[in-house]
C-alpha cells in the first residue's frame, strides 16, 4: 500500500511515522480525522462523541459508513493474510517489520506458505446457497 499511498499524496514522514507506530505530526486535516477515527474505532471498538461529530461534518454520514467498512474489511483480509501467513512475491522486500519484530524480514513460513498472488478458493454466492 505504501506506493499507492505515495502516488496518492501522501507525504513520505507521514508514511514513516504510520510505518513505526506512531501518530504523525504532519497529517493534513482529512488524514488527521481518519486517522482519529480508525484509531479509535480499532482501540476501543467505538469513537468518541468528538470524533463522530467532526468526521461526520467532513465527510457526512455516508463517509462514517465508508470508514467503518473500509476499516472492517481491511481488518478481516489482514487476520486471513497473518494466519495464513502469506509471504510477498519472490524478490519483493517486505516493507515494514513483522509485528513483534525489530527489523524487516519474513514472517514465519509454518502455515499454508502461500504467496500474496495466490488465488484465494472461489467462494460460493450466498443466493445459490438459498432455496
Amino acid at each position: 500500500h505504501h506506493i499507492h499511498a505515495m502516488k496518492g499524496g501522501l507525504k513520505p514522514e507521514v508514511a514513516a511515522d504510520l510505518a513505526e507506530g506512531k501518530r504523525p505530526a504532519n497529517m493534513q486535516e482529512d488524514e488527521a480525522l481518519v486517522y482519529d477515527f480508525c484509531t479509535e474505532l480499532h482501540r476501543d471498538k467505538q469513537v468518541s462523541d468528538k470524533t463522530l461529530e467532526a468526521v461526520t461534518k467532513k465527510f457526512g454520514e455516508r463517509g462514517v459508513v465508508d470508514l467503518i467498512g473500509v476499516s472492517g474489511y481491511y481488518t478481516l483480509v489482514s487476520m486471513v493474510l497473518n494466519v495464513d501467513r502469506a509471504q510477498l512475491p519472490e524478490g519483493v522486500p517486505m516493507p515494514l517489520k513483522p509485528p513483534g519484530s525489530s527489523s524487516a524480514g519474513t514472517w514465519p513460513t509454518k502455515a499454508l506458505n502461500r504467496t500474496c498472488d495466490s488465488t484465494m478458493p472461489e467462494m460460493i454466492p450466498i443466493t445459490s446457497r438459498v432455496q
